[in-house]
């Protein structure tokens, strides 16, 4: 369940009698980030309506977010630096209102009022239209493929033209049945949408490949995080079957290599308005490495910021009521005012005599004088 509204209809109703309004959270949707789902290791979850199923606590994480563990992102925070200079120079307003806000103690600012003056740059320089025109990509091969029609611009409808008659040519044809069906991978506890497999003809009997439509401007600083993402796909343990409202058996992909449908955005040099498309081997088998391993840095970094495990991080000074503690305390004294303020402090044990203490502090003063 979610919070929902709060009725407010009732014109009888008190202030004290208004209660919010549940909502029941609908499997295979997109909660805070997450994919709501039942459990893929649940039996129930694998037969028609599974309302009775047991839901994956907090849901699954998305795979694009577990492979952002691997993120090369050098590239994308030096473009984001140049494109928040250049919407600054474009925005002298902008540049006012980062003067005025107030600094603390150590001269820097507030992290959000900062950020979100850096947010006006981007936009002013529209920072996340090619983001936009990417998804409207998305969309229009879902259109197609559903379909058979072209929407979008006329780069769009090129674009989508080209890449249809590329794949042909390489011996791909695409399975609009699969297109846009969402995976659940138990091992690395995550849910995902791919665009779309396709059957690979280039060797004998036709083989199911995973593919997916990415719309980069520019070629790929790597793909480590392109492979891991289809290699997640590959391996998924369920398909979500949204009409049955139950998970179905994974079509037989082909586990050692995926593809990577690429169509970028933009004109090109040539007379063509839409991105020359091109179709790139993705390793699934390092890629299946390396989604595992992002599994293990995103649990590795929960557990390190949770808060059991943060109580049992400070380490206190040790009481001074053992002999064991108070010898060795007493043999690390750096300063005569120490040495006073540590045998203040001591709480001697019964199996300590009085003569022994004495001797443990005669023997710091001694080691002090000589250092002196």
């Amino acid at each position: 369940m979610i919070q929902g509204k709060v009725n407010q209809d009732d014109p009888f109703a008190t202030a004290s009698e208004v209660q919010e309004i549940k909502e029941t959270k609908i499997f295979g949707r997109i909660y805070n980030g997450r994919y709501w789902l039942p459990d893929v290791t649940d039996p129930l979850a694998w037969s028609p309506g599974s309302f009775g199923a047991k839901p994956m606590p907090r849901g699954y994480m998305r795979t694009s977010n577990l492979i952002s563990a691997y993120s090369e992102l050098r590239a994308l925070m030096n473009w984001e630096e140049e494109m928040i200079m250049i919407g600054l120079c474009d925005r002298p307003d902008l540049i006012a209102r980062l003067s005025e806000l107030p600094r603390d103690v150590n001269g820097r600012l507030a992290f959000r009022d900062a950020r979100a003056i850096a947010e006006s740059a981007l936009q002013a320089v529209k920072a996340d239209r090619w983001s936009v025109i990417g998804t409207a990509y998305h969309k229009a091969l879902e259109v197609r493929l559903e379909t058979g029609a072209l929407i979008g611009t006329a780069e769009i409808r090129e674009g989508i033209t080209a890449l249809e008659a590329h794949m042909r040519d390489c011996l791909f044809r695409p399975e609009p049945s699969l297109a846009e069906r969402i995976v659940v991978n138990a091992k690395t506890k995550t849910a995902g949408r791919f665009d779309v497999p396709v059957w690979d003809y280039r060797d004998g009997p036709a083989v199911l490949r995973m593919a997916d439509l990415k719309t980069k401007r520019k070629e790929f600083w790597s793909v480590l995080e392109q492979r891991a993402q289809l290699a997640n796909y590959a391996y998924a343990d369920g398909m979500w079957d949204e009409d049955r409202c139950c998970y179905v058996t994974m079509p037989n992909f082909a586990k050692d290599w995926g593809v990577l449908l690429h169509l970028p955005q933009g004109p090109k040099a040539d007379e063509s308005i839409a991105g020359i498309p091109a179709l790139q081997r993705m390793d699934l088998i390092k890629g299946w490495a390396t989604a595992q391993r992002a599994r293990e840095v995103v649990d590795d970094r929960a557990e390190a910021k949770s808060a059991p495990m943060l109580r049992t991080l400070p380490i206190e000074p040790v009481p001074l009521d053992t002999r064991e503690a108070i010898l060795r305390r007493l043999s690390l004294v750096a300063s005569f005012v120490e040495g006073s303020r540590v045998v203040m402090s001591c709480r001697p044990p019964e199996d300590m005599s009085t003569a022994e203490l004495a001797a443990a502090v005669d023997a710091s003063v001694a080691r002090l004088k000589n250092l002196a």
